[in-house]
Formats: structure tokens, sequence, C-alpha cells
């Protein structure tokens, strides 16, 4: 995924302005970059999340995004209220790079529990 996501990233202006028009591409591209980095952080998350469930603990990842969830309204709000779309692309890909860190660091002290 993540050199589909850097290609994508690179083509993202030109892309955009054959696609949908240069005035789109100028408003736009920055929030295709950042939607592209949040799907590529969530693929690798997959990874501990699996591991996780796996183990026999789906308690772990339902409390994670239980606590996760209010500072992520908070974060979307103000972030999207500041710069709008850019700010609520921003805030979910911050979201899942916080999950993707999480879920490795709870998957290595489950496992050490093991």
């Amino acid at each position: 995924m993540v050199p589909i996501a850097a290609v994508i990233s690179l083509l993202a202006k030109p892309g955009l302005s054959i696609w949908l028009g240069p005035e789109f591409a100028e408003n736009s591209f920055l929030i295709l970059i950042f939607l592209t980095l949040g799907v590529s952080v969530n693929s690798v998350a997959w990874i501990p999340f699996t591991l996780i469930q796996s183990l026999g603990r789906p308690d772990v990842t339902a409390k994670l995004h239980f606590i996760e969830l209010p500072l992520y309204i908070g974060m979307l709000t103000t972030l999207a209220l500041r710069f709008g779309l850019l700010g609520a692309a921003i805030a979910w890909a911050l979201r899942n790079l916080v999950d993707m860190i999480a879920l490795f660091y709870l998957a290595k002290i489950i496992r050490r529990k093991i």
C-alpha cells in the first residue's frame, strides 16, 4: 500500500488537474495527500489489530477506540473549523497514525504476557 500511496501523493496535483481541472487541483491536492497518508497508515495498523484480535483480546481494541473517540472528535472539530476539509483530512490521518502507534504498543504488551 505504501508504494501506491507514494505514487498517488506524487501525482495528486497533476492527476487532479487533468481529471477535474487546475483550479480544483490547486484547492484539493493536499486533501488527497493526507487521505492517502491516512489510508497507508491504516493499512499498516491492521497488522497489530489482527494480532490483538487473534490473541483473543478484542476488548483491548474496543477500549482503545473508545478512548480515541472523544480525542478524535475534538481534534476533528478544531481542525475542520480552522482549515475546512483539509483540517478534516489532517485529523483523520493523525487519528490513524496515533491508532497505529497505540496498536503496535498494545500488541507488544499482550504478546509479552502470553
